[in-house]
């Protein structure tokens, strides 16, 4: 029963694996599509969205006649409005925080920066807007709350939030305390609603704003 127990998490280990090197998938495929091949890009974009749905899916993680392996979800209406309560609240947190703390851009937005003079502004918009929150979603909050720490909540906050804050490229104390603000409140909006999908909704409305800016107006 122990070595089964080991073999499951290895496995589970393994997947997770694969499924985080997936998610940081789409900024590639933006890059390689450019402009001129954008149409193949949003098409492989697509198919990686709907394979990281179906993945979601197969495990129970999205919400089902208003459960999820969490319990019973919160209502809609209250959860959209926990959603939209946590993305406006961060957006508000980032750029009070920059403005200040005098905080600079990390590598991993500079990155985001050079890409968006090169690429397709529909793709790039698309992969942070739409992407990046149901793939990094689905990988840092779903996977580690449900296969991981099911039992234990709390180390899945903080595992989840530290792996998260470390995969965006921190340059220093002030922009990892930022991405760990962002996780953890995606976390807690995860865990209050009981729905994946509202903590996806929060990602999304935090990376909107951003992606407006440095995507049509830079």
């Amino acid at each position: 029963m122990e070595e089964k127990k080991q073999l499951n998490l290895f496995i589970r280990i393994v997947l997770w694996i694969v499924l985080m090197i997936l998610a940081t998938m789409p900024m590639t495929v933006v890059m390689l599509a450019g402009t001129e091949h954008a149409v193949v890009g949003g098409i492989v974009l697509l198919v990686l969205l709907a394979f990281f749905v179906f993945i979601a899916k197969k495990s129970e993680i999205l919400t089902t006649n208003e459960h999820s392996f969490l319990g019973q979800t919160k209502k809609l209406g209250p959860s959209i409005g926990w959603a939209v309560g946590g993305g406006v609240f961060l957006r508000v947190f980032v750029m009070l925080l920059a403005l200040f703390a005098n905080l600079q851009a990390t590598e991993n937005d500079q990155a985001l920066q050079t890409l968006s003079t090169q690429a397709s502004p529909v793709l790039m918009f698309f992969a942070m807007v739409v992407m990046a929150p149901v793939l990094e979603e689905l990988v840092f909050r779903g996977f580690f709350f449900k296969f991981f720490f099911r039992k234990y909540p709390i180390l899945a906050f903080v595992f989840s939030s530290v792996l998260f804050t470390v995969v965006h490229v921190p340059t220093d104390f002030i922009s990892f305390f930022t991405y760990a603000s962002l996780a953890l409140t995606m976390a807690f909006v995860y865990y209050k609603t009981r729905r994946i999908e509202m903590s996806m909704l929060t990602h999304a409305l935090n990376n909107f704003l951003p992606a407006l800016v440095m995507v049509f107006f830079m």
